[in-house]
């Protein structure tokens, strides 16, 4: 292997390591989201996207960001 092939290698695990960390940062919301008691904010109005609204939406993104982390590693 070449020195340029070995940089190319590393580089490439540096920035697989950062995503996967981004990702288990977001499960870690998540779950906490999924666990933590909060009430209903019926001042904001409804958007599309953004933070899960409900719990099923919360554990959604839990089993997603799983597969996703899964995956990468």
């Amino acid at each position: 292997m070449t020195e340029q092939e070995t940089i190319r290698w590393l580089s490439r695990a540096y920035w697989l390591r950062i995503r996967i960390t981004k990702m288990q940062e977001q499960r870690r919301q998540m779950q906490a989201l999924a666990e933590g008691v909060r009430g209903m904010d019926y001042t904001r109005s409804i958007t599309q996207g953004g933070e899960p609204s409900t719990l099923a939406d919360a554990v959604a993104r839990l089993v997603d960001l799983d597969a996703k982390i899964a995956e990468e590693i």
